[in-house]
């Protein structure tokens, strides 16, 4: 049994196809099929049912996957550590994050942390919160960090900030007497609205949001929609409409007066962000600084 046959079988595992296996390792499809055709007759077991357009795990494969993914991951943490013995000053971290922890919570993490650990060495890439998720599953980055909680067998996923949604409104006199008097949630559907596109999660979020205020998101007046927060800031600034978006997003524009904030939070629990990683992969020593540092740093 060696190891080029166990990432092979891991692979396909996770890929449910010998093609895309194949692809994602670089080799050929029957390069693959033999490695796994040689695993199944060394082990005496099958480990695929192979049908017409699909392939199944049989129970001895999921046994298998198990082990297998625990060896891998010994195997990675071990070159890892070796490394970090010959160049202890220089480590990559392979992070992914959608949109909110990519742009407000992430930079503050990464600029603390080098300070203690100026040797790291970050790859970020962005993505929505289930393609983040995935990313950790197929091992292209070691951490993630997500607007919304993605359930998954592989992952472990633990809260690492709270954020809140608010109101936001042209900051004009017609508004600022609308919150003197005070701005009820039954008045975000008498406004003309501003929205990401149907199907985002940032929608979604949204209208949980307003469902948790006893508002139907379908009875909002919608008078645009785009798939950029900063367009939606600058819109709501002119006067086009209002909008809902992260607290901590519209702080800097809150701040100078771009647009006026309306907090229910007296209404509708804070929101969760996550730091996520897989539950089958060990972390890289200078990974698993960092997942330490950011799953306190922002507690306090």
């Amino acid at each position: 049994m060696e190891l080029k046959q166990l990432e092979s079988f891991v692979t396909i595992m996770r890929k449910n196809s010998f093609s895309a296996a194949a692809e994602v390792l670089h080799i050929t499809q029957p390069t693959i099929s033999t490695q796994i055709s040689s695993l199944e007759h060394e082990l005496d077991v099958k480990l695929f049912i192979r049908k017409s357009k699909s392939i199944e795990p049989t129970r001895e494969g999921r046994i298998l996957y198990k082990y297998a993914v625990e060896i891998i991951s010994r195997r990675d943490a071990a070159l890892q550590a070796l490394k970090d013995v010959k160049n202890p000053s220089v480590g990559t971290i392979t992070i992914g994050a959608s949109t909110t922890p990519a742009r407000h919570y992430l930079p503050p993490l990464i600029a603390e942390f080098q300070k203690k650990q100026k040797g790291a060495f970050f790859r970020i890439s962005n993505s929505d919160s289930v393609t983040v998720v995935q990313n950790i599953i197929d091992q292209k980055i070691e951490i993630g960090m997500t607007g919304i909680l993605v359930p998954s067998p592989y992952c472990e996923s633990k809260c690492m900030a709270v954020d809140r949604w608010i109101v936001i409104l042209p900051n004009n006199l017609r508004y600022r007497n609308l919150i003197i008097s005070g701005f009820l949630p039954e008045m975000i559907l008498k406004e003309r609205f501003i929205c990401r596109n149907l199907g985002s999660g940032w929608r979604k979020d949204v209208d949980h949001f307003l469902s948790q205020l006893g508002l139907d998101p379908s009875a909002l007046r919608v008078v645009s929609e785009t798939n950029d927060t900063e367009t939606i800031i600058h819109m709501v600034s002119n006067g086009v409409g209002i909008s809902v978006i992260s607290q901590r997003v519209a702080e800097r524009y809150v701040r100078s007066g771009d647009i006026l904030p309306v907090s229910f939070d007296h209404l509708v629990p804070s929101r969760p962000l996550y730091l996520v990683r897989s539950k089958n992969t060990h972390l890289s020593a200078f990974a698993q600084k960092f997942w330490d540092f950011a799953s306190d740093y922002y507690q306090h």
